[in-house]
């Protein structure tokens, strides 16, 4: 009777989100943020592009719709205040080219890969490669070899459901080749991290530069997914900061509390990860609250913080963070525009999903692709109904198109 019900729900409203779908609202101290909202709506799929209207002074919606790139030194772009930097669909990669937030404000980073695998210069040149670095490692120094880097006197900043890696720490175990996936420093406060995927990367989230970059920077991190990764899950230099339903697995040093810094750990999944919560240098602190430790973690308490904003609607018991996260965090989990539509088309289509199939409501013909959310087809139809019934439950997205007229994709959701 409970599929039953379920399934009628589906039938009457093609795109209403599966119910246990997690509450994806902006939370933490990132919380006001609204980036580009209300500004001008562009379409990117070059860098020329996205430079152009994220270093723009003008208010921009971006939407990432192509892998982007910018030869073998890859690419820096100089965010400017007022962004919504957004990936289509499982579209939008930046490959060598990082994002630089620095003294600017109200930034939105949702839905978009991120990976300075694309630098492949491997002689000296400035800015781009250092065969020394800073401690006799070779180094990539494009964007300060950082996915995205926050600095500066920057402030409410939100980057949500995104991918960033680099290589796997087995096989690449150069610590120093590339710098952090997403670093913040000086000033900068705040921000909000939530329902990212951080994998195969060594040193992953720097917070602060050095012992004497201890502002308090106010940061969230929340339902974020760290596999196959090294250390700083985050590295947190002081000020406080709020960890909570994050999954870690397969790390060495996971939360590091440095320089006075109080940490309220809060729900979060720790599995094989050697050093759950600690403080390297003895002068971090920390609150932990009903996490699920892989190894009992050796740091101070501190009770000098707690949060001061509502999370309740967001807040997960430690014991469904692991399913919750591997399910929901990464790109291709939120709702944006179809791709690459023709948003002057007045072909409206009607679309209805029932129990076995997808059925699209048009007089013209059409080629259906299915898609799973890593981009992989899974079939592909001439007509105007594409089968579900032999999906197992999760999110899809079906593109359709004729020569001319109709070119779109849609997402849905096949329950258990």
């Amino acid at each position: 009777m409970k599929r039953s019900i379920y399934i009628f729900i589906l039938i009457l409203s093609a795109f209403t989100i599966y119910a246990q779908t997690p509450d994806f609202a902006l939370v933490g101290f990132g919380e006001g943020t609204t980036g580009g909202e209300g500004g001008t709506e562009v379409t990117v799929s070059n860098y020329g592009d996205l430079k152009t209207y994220a270093e723009s002074t003008n208010k921009y919606i971006i939407y990432v719709n192509n892998t982007i790139q910018n030869g073998a030194d890859g690419g820096k772009i100089n965010v400017k205040s007022n962004k919504s930097i957004i990936g289509v669909g499982t579209n939008g990669f930046l490959f060598g080219v990082g994002l630089n937030i620095s003294g600017v404000s109200n930034i939105i980073v949702r839905n978009l890969k991120i990976s300075m695998t694309g630098v492949t210069t491997r002689t000296d040149k400035s800015g781009v490669y250092s065969s020394t670095g800073d401690e006799g490692r070779p180094q990539i120094l494009t964007n300060g070899g950082d996915c995205i880097g926050i600095q500066g006197t920057s402030y409410n900043i939100w980057i949500d459901h995104c991918e960033f890696f680099s290589e796997d720490i087995k096989t690449q175990t150069n610590i120093d080749l590339y710098d952090g996936l997403v670093d913040a420093k000086n000033t900068s406060h705040n921000i909000t991290i939530s329902w990212n995927y951080f994998h195969d990367h060594h040193k992953v989230n720097l917070v602060g530069s050095s012992d004497t970059d201890i502002d308090d920077r106010k940061m969230t991190f929340h339902h974020n997914y760290y596999e196959n990764v090294g250390s700083r899950l985050p590295l947190y230099r002081g000020g406080t900061a709020h960890v909570f339903n994050n999954y870690y697995i397969n790390a060495s040093s996971a939360v590091n509390t440095r320089m006075g810094a109080c940490v309220y750990v809060e729900r979060n999944y720790f599995e094989n990860v050697s050093k759950n919560v600690e403080s390297s240098d003895g002068k971090g602190y920390a609150t932990l609250i009903d996490n699920i430790f892989s190894k009992t973690p050796t740091v101070n308490a501190c009770s000098s913080f707690t949060p001061s904003y509502n999370y309740n609607n967001v807040l997960h018991n430690a014991a469904e963070v692991k399913e919750i996260v591997k399910t929901w965090a990464g790109v291709g989990k939120i709702n944006t525009p179809p791709n690459a539509v023709d948003e002057t088309s007045e072909n409206k289509l009607q679309i209805i999903q029932n129990l076995t199939s997808i059925q699209i409501i048009s007089n013209e013909q059409l080629d259906l692709s299915l898609f799973n959310p890593s981009g992989q087809l899974i079939n592909k139809i001439s007509g105007n109904s594409m089968p579900i019934d032999e999906l197992s439950s999760g999110i899809y997205f079906l593109h359709i198109k004729n020569d001319q007229t109709i070119n779109q994709t849609t997402k849905f959701i096949v329950a258990p």
